[in-house]
């Protein structure tokens, strides 16, 4: 399982290291990338969109098992253009392992959010388990 509470970054340089025909790979800050980058087509916007325990915490109450699930928007002109990002997407985040010895970067689903002029926003989310560590403290046995 990874260690790190939040991989946005680590997304990120994954799906421009792996994805060079990709204008752009930048986190979301808009929830309608569509109408904001038009004009860097075909891009990508990651945002992390939720996560939830896998259960209780350990004995000591230091650490416990997280869901994390990623949301990747892909901006692109429709057709083939789009069918190549998507793949290209897909081959460099399936099966990746963001941490050494850590969880792998698992597919849950994808979905056209929006088809305007002839570019396609798709939104694909994956998931992948990590390990949540609160800062340093003091326990008292």
């Amino acid at each position: 399982m990874n260690d790190d509470t939040d991989l946005t970054d680590a997304l990120i340089a994954r799906l421009r290291e792996q994805c060079p025909d990709l204008v752009s790979v930048e986190e979301a800050d808009t929830t309608d990338p569509l109408e904001s980058f038009r004009d860097t087509t075909p891009c990508a916007r990651v945002y992390y969109a939720e996560d939830g325990a896998n259960d209780e915490p350990d004995a000591m109450g230091r650490r416990q098992s997280v869901s994390q699930i990623y949301g990747v928007w892909l901006v692109s002109r429709v057709g083939e253009d789009f069918r190549q990002q998507r793949k290209a997407i897909r081959d460099a985040l399936f099966g990746w392992q963001p941490v050494p010895h850590g969880a792998l970067m698992a597919y849950k689903g994808g979905k056209v959010d929006k088809i305007v002029g002839g570019y396609r926003l798709w939104l694909e989310f994956w998931s992948v388990d990590t390990i949540y560590r609160p800062a340093s403290r003091t326990v008292t046995v």
